[in-house]
């Protein structure tokens, strides 16, 4: 996959992301860890570069993170 069609699916991912509830892109910034586009990337490279199946990974994952209180787990 070429640069160009990368962005364009790392940008089309955001935007799908930045349409979710709240809690879910809180989790998203504890995942990422300062590093959102190596992350949205990961995601995307797991699912072929193909953003609908990357977006239901990624926002099965964080509603996962969610249901079993991962981000608090050592507090």
């Amino acid at each position: 996959m070429g640069a160009a069609a990368c962005d364009a699916a790392v940008e089309e991912l955001t935007r799908l992301l930045d349409q979710v509830e709240e809690p879910l892109k809180q989790t998203f910034q504890n995942v990422h860890q300062g590093y959102p586009t190596d992350t949205l990337v990961r995601f995307l490279k797991a699912r072929e570069w193909h953003v609908s199946k990357a977006c239901d990974m990624l926002v099965d994952s964080l509603n996962w993170r969610i249901q079993n209180e991962i981000d608090s787990i050592l507090e």
